[in-house]
């Protein structure tokens, strides 16, 4: 199965906890639409508050930036504990349905894979499918939200410099797309060395008498050391093409950026936008960043996830 299908798989685990999963969406999905209210408040409070300061003390501001971070904080809390809890209700029911086939098959079936390989998938590679239902969901649902919102706050304010940013996207996707594959394939050797790790262990409680008989001590800590530093070479570089992506596309995005902060200096050195437009302007684009670094960090847990998941469905 190619990588779209699996997650349409792994997201059909979703369906019997729709209800649930509607409150998560909905929540990140509100939570989103209010970033763009802040670098708003900040116009407001620069080009009319100020203004009026010298004859009056208006409490209006403050007033609305309390509530509103009142709001998004009863929206945040929903939406996180309803996707968590829809993650583990899904770890669960794989474990059982995996549990439910394991115990029917044939004897032929364990005298081809290792108890320590098959206990794997129960423990690691299942919590990757988690992984790849929570945090990726919340990535892609509420980040990709808010950087549509704050787009759209910034063409309202200046259309001209908000169009640059559009033209980061074909750079950036093409920098993930040549990561995918390579994180997928660490992925799958990373969920294979754990199982050597769990194999060997497993075979060395067993085997205990043999090994103290025969003297297999440093043979057994030889075989385990080895695999023990495959695992940790396999999780390295995975983190190490995880590392490398974000700083990548965070310097295509700073420099886009860098562009637009110049462009709107001349142009409220010109007088075509006020001091409130280019604190908001400023504020909003700055606000971009942090969501379009989880954007692209979420894909070491998509592909994780991915090759999680097909071990799972094996």
């Amino acid at each position: 199965m190619d990588s779209p299908a699996i997650y349409r798989r792994i997201l059909r685990h979703i369906r019997p906890y729709w209800r649930v999963f509607a409150i998560a969406i909905v929540g990140m999905v509100a939570l989103a639409s209010t970033e763009w209210m802040l670098p708003a408040l900040l116009k407001t409070l620069i080009d009319d508050e100020f203004t009026t300061a010298s004859t009056s003390l208006s409490l209006t501001i403050p007033a609305l930036l309390i509530a509103l971070f009142l709001v998004r904080g009863v929206l945040s809390y929903a939406s996180t504990v309803a996707l968590h809890w829809i993650s583990h209700r899904i770890v669960m029911d794989l474990r059982q349905k995996m549990y439910r086939n394991l115990i029917t098959l044939p004897a032929a079936f364990f005298d081809q894979h290792s108890a320590g390989g098959l206990i794997t998938k129960f423990t690691f590679d299942v919590t990757q499918v988690s992984n790849a239902t929570t945090r990726v969901l919340t990535v892609l649902v509420k980040d990709s939200a808010v950087i549509i919102a704050l787009l759209s706050y910034l063409f309202y304010l200046n259309w001209r410099l908000a169009a640059l940013l559009t033209l980061l996207a074909p750079p950036a996707a093409f920098i993930v797309y040549r990561v995918s594959r390579r994180m997928r394939d660490m992925s799958r050797r990373l969920q294979t060395s754990i199982g050597s790790v769990n194999q060997i262990a497993e075979e060395s409680i067993h085997g205990h008498r043999e090994i103290k008989v025969y003297g297999g001590h440093d043979y057994e800590q030889g075989r385990f050391n080895q695999a023990t530093n495959d695992a940790r070479k396999y999780q390295m570089k995975v983190v190490q093409v995880a590392a490398g992506t974000v700083p990548m596309i965070q310097l295509v995005v700073a420099l886009g950026i860098a562009v637009m902060i110049v462009l709107a200096l001349r142009e409220s050195a010109a007088g075509t936008m006020s001091r409130g437009d280019f604190v908001a302007f400023i504020t909003a684009t700055a606000l971009l960043l942090p969501p379009t670094k989880r954007l692209t960090s979420v894909n070491e847990f998509l592909q994780r996830g991915i090759a999680g998941a097909e071990s799972v469905f094996g």
